[in-house]
């Protein structure tokens, strides 16, 4: 090899002039990550309480008298379906023992924690169960 050749390959060497582009080649992965999974979280945390605001408004409306408690499933059903369409609604009714003429609902919502991950980035998630409850009581 000539001289001219090693030359330029000693220039090589020394130029640092491209080092910034390798450090962004290995940081912006990372921090493309770190936002993919903080508006994951985020998006979660959302749907969940958007599934309370969907079971406490089913309870308000038996409260209310809006609602008989059979209704009270078909209607946190049927709000859920574009949310989480395997969701598992439960009601079950109950009175306070100092007060027998109070009539309660007690709604629980079990639903896969997938339905509620819109990238499914988070590790284990897809085999958790999410549980949603809230009860309220009718005192008329």
């Amino acid at each position: 090899m000539s001289i001219h050749v090693w030359n330029r390959l000693a220039r090589f060497r020394r130029d640092e002039s491209g080092s910034a582009s390798i450090e962004a080649l290995f940081w912006i992965p990372m921090f493309f990550a770190i936002l993919v999974l903080g508006v994951e979280v985020c998006l979660i945390t959302s749907k969940q309480s958007m599934v309370m605001r969907v079971v406490q408004d089913g309870n308000r409306a038996f409260a209310l008298g809006r609602l008989e408690p059979e209704a009270v499933d078909t209607y946190v059903t049927n709000a859920l379906a574009a949310i989480s369409p395997k969701a598992d609604v439960t009601t079950t009714r109950f009175s306070l023992p100092n007060v027998p003429e109070a009539k309660g609902l007690l709604t629980t919502v079990e639903m896969p924690a997938s339905d509620l991950s819109p990238f499914g980035v988070l590790p284990n998630f897809t085999g958790m169960k999410i549980f949603v409850s809230s009860q309220h009581v009718r005192e008329f």
